[in-house]
């Protein structure tokens, strides 16, 4: 692992943005003054924890795959490049080909209800092979088969919350080391 991974140049604006979802000027500084730093330590916390998970699990030759039809604001779609970045630099990045017989290892997936419809052999070949499968949805209905059945393993409910974002990664982490540590025993 590289020592370069702590000198990032990460836009400090672009990740404020993530915060409060609209950009920070002079007037709306004043407003947000008191809790400004705090939220830039708490996400500074979050990126470094889902640094440490990605390459942890890259050592242990766990592959990802990110599957992004949720974020298509600019804030979020920031957020999301940064951790795909993350995991092709530690090399755990997977991607989905026709032809791809490799499968990953934890399967992170934003808006289960468009792959459902498009693919439902592939989701079947992941439940058989027991892949870990993390969704993250908008809205919850009662109508979906594959939430009623358990399959998804990890449902998480996604807003644009700035809170919400650190929950879901640490949730994220949490389920990966209790498999690491259930495989490990």
């Amino acid at each position: 692992m590289n020592n370069n991974i702590n000198n990032w140049n990460i836009n400090l604006l672009k990740i404020i943005k993530i915060f409060f979802n609209h950009d920070i000027n002079n007037l709306k500084y004043k407003k947000y003054k008191n809790i400004f730093f705090i939220n830039f330590i708490k996400f500074n916390k979050f990126l470094y924890e889902i640094c440490n998970l990605i390459f942890y699990s890259s050592k242990l030759n766990k592959k990802f795959l990110i599957i992004n039809t949720v974020f298509k604001k600019k804030n979020n779609k920031f957020l999301l490049n940064l951790i795909i970045y993350i995991t092709i630099k530690s090399k755990c990045f997977f991607y989905l080909y026709k032809n791809n017989k490799i499968l990953p290892d934890i399967l992170i997936i934003l808006e289960f209800n468009n792959i459902i419809k498009k693919k439902k052999s592939i989701i079947f070949k992941w439940i058989f092979l027991k892949i870990i499968i993390i969704n993250l949805i908008k809205k919850i209905t009662n109508n979906n088969k594959f939430i009623k059945n358990n399959i998804i393993d990890i449902l998480l409910y996604i807003n644009n919350n700035k809170f919400k974002i650190i929950y879901i990664l640490y949730k994220l982490k949490f389920a990966i080391l209790e498999g690491i540590y259930n495989y490990n025993n």
